[in-house]
């Protein structure tokens, strides 16, 4: 399952040959994984590495197909969570075009908790990324009703600061950015055009 959004570039005489086998838009289902839901900021601040991304995410695993420990969010975490300001199509050809993720890390596993039967996970992280600043990360995944069918349901919350997302002007219907997500399992990367993302300054009163 390692295929969606695998770029495998090949250049002879100027031709570079891609493979991709799928990319999946917001809201869309992808063999294994679907973004039900979503809302993403990206925030700029004033000066260096000091700009800010938060997400709300809707998360359903489908397995591969089948459900297993790795499908479980809270136990595993993600490989990645990525932001891109190109599009998921516009990111394959980052070979002839500037595309990066200037927002790209990892949640390792969740620390569980129950309370009352319901079931959320938490994660806390600060880098400092070459040199150039701590970098924190701040995630919270909580359980939710499994659909018929899927291996579980959740909605991720989550807050990166001190990045650098300048990168990152615009987002709508004509040029979304691209939010990538990796399962715990690395079935991934999985990209996922998001329209409707609030990019801008610090709203100051």
């Amino acid at each position: 399952m390692k295929s969606l959004v695998r770029v495998f570039l090949l250049a002879g005489f100027g031709v570079a040959l891609l493979s991709l086998s799928a990319v999946s838009k917001a809201h869309a289902i992808s063999p294994e994984l679907t973004l039900d839901s979503e809302k993403v900021q990206v925030v700029h601040g004033s000066g260096y590495n000091n700009d800010t991304t938060t997400m709300t995410l809707t998360l359903t695993n489908h397995g591969e197909p089948g459900c297993d420990s790795d499908d479980d969010l809270i136990s595993t975490g993600l490989e990645e969570i990525g932001l891109s300001g190109c599009s998921c199509e516009d990111f394959i050809y980052c070979w002839f075009m500037d595309c990066t993720k200037p927002f790209d890390d990892s949640i390792n596993t969740f620390v569980s908790h129950t309370i009352a039967g319901h079931q959320y996970g938490t994660f806390y992280s600060n880098t400092e990324p070459g040199g150039a600043g701590t970098t924190t990360l701040s995630a919270k995944a909580t359980k939710l009703t499994t659909p018929m069918g899927a291996c579980g349901s959740w909605t991720l919350n989550l807050t990166a600061t001190k990045l650098n997302l300048k990168s990152i002007t615009t987002s709508s219907a004509m040029h979304p950015i691209a939010l990538f997500i990796n399962d715990g399992d690395d079935s991934g990367p999985f990209c996922f055009d998001i329209p409707d993302a609030v990019v801008g300054p610090v709203i100051t009163h």
